[in-house]
């Protein structure tokens, strides 16, 4: 049988504004380490793990505003990932329409250094960011602290919790989950945990709930996205091929804006 590519279906009358998050301490110091005999430790450095934003970040920010601040924004959508809800602050803490921001864990970035790789949730964010939607986090009831281990597709989570609940072999100790994460992803780089099919079905699932959420706005609403460079990639695909890698893509730089039809 002749295998064929798998298209989104979605109706092109609605389009969504999607941002990359402005650039993290993380990206700085990768971009300083680029073709470096450092550049795979920078990677994979744990002091990195969800990190802020840098000075540049915040004036990558600064700078964009003019580009939001008339746009009729209903909602925004943000990753709980420090970088991008400081970026959905940024942007739209003070926008003139005052769009509800909601935390959607779905649109996280997939693992591929340990920028990426989130502390478990302690509540601390939602202190420091009261006036966004949190409930999408509540969801995960107890098991809220590895939100990022519960989206994995279920035989990579089965994988992740094992890994998880082993003890040090020489102390005891519980390890730190995200510690094991980054791990992994040493062992197995330049491949990623996530494969790219894996990504593909979480983007597609963040369609059909952006295709739902534009069907209660008016016509002249807008939905905007703030997310990560590698789960953009997918999420603004035309299309994939057979092992779910994306088609007529981009990858977006820090703070770059793109729009797309659902």
């Amino acid at each position: 049988m002749e295998e064929t590519s798998i298209i989104p279906t979605a109706p092109a009358n609605k389009t969504v504004l999607v941002i990359r998050h402005a650039q993290s301490i993380h990206n700085a110091a990768r971009k300083a380490a680029f073709r470096t005999e450092r550049a795979v430790e920078v990677q994979f450095d744990k002091q990195y793990k969800d990190s802020e934003l840098s000075e540049l970040g915040y004036k990558q920010c600064e700078d964009a505003l003019d580009s939001v601040k008339d746009l009729k924004v209903a909602v925004v959508f943000t990753s709980p990932l420090r970088r991008a809800m400081e970026t959905a602050k940024q942007l739209f803490g003070n926008h003139p329409n005052k769009p509800k921001i909601e935390v959607l864990p779905e649109i996280r970035e997939g693992f591929t250094d340990a920028g990426d790789v989130p502390t478990p949730w302690t509540g601390e964010l939602e202190k420091r960011y009261p006036e966004f939607d949190f409930s999408r986090m509540h969801d995960f009831g107890e098991r809220k602290p590895l939100w990022y281990v519960e989206l994995c597709e279920e035989a990579l989570r089965k994988e992740l919790y094992e890994l998880i609940d082993r003890k040090d072999a020489e102390t005891m100790d519980e390890r730190d989950p995200s510690d094991i994460i980054i791990d992994e992803m040493v062992k197995i780089e330049p491949t990623h945990i996530e494969t790219d099919k894996m990504m593909m079905e979480r983007a597609l699932k963040v369609r059909k709930m952006l295709e739902a959420r534009a069907a209660e706005l008016k016509e002249d609403e807008k939905i905007v996205v703030v997310a990560h460079g590698h789960f953009l990639y997918f999420l603004i695909a035309p299309e994939f091929d057979v092992n779910g890698t994306p088609q007529q893509t981009k990858f977006l730089a820090n703070c770059e804006f793109c729009e797309f039809a659902l």
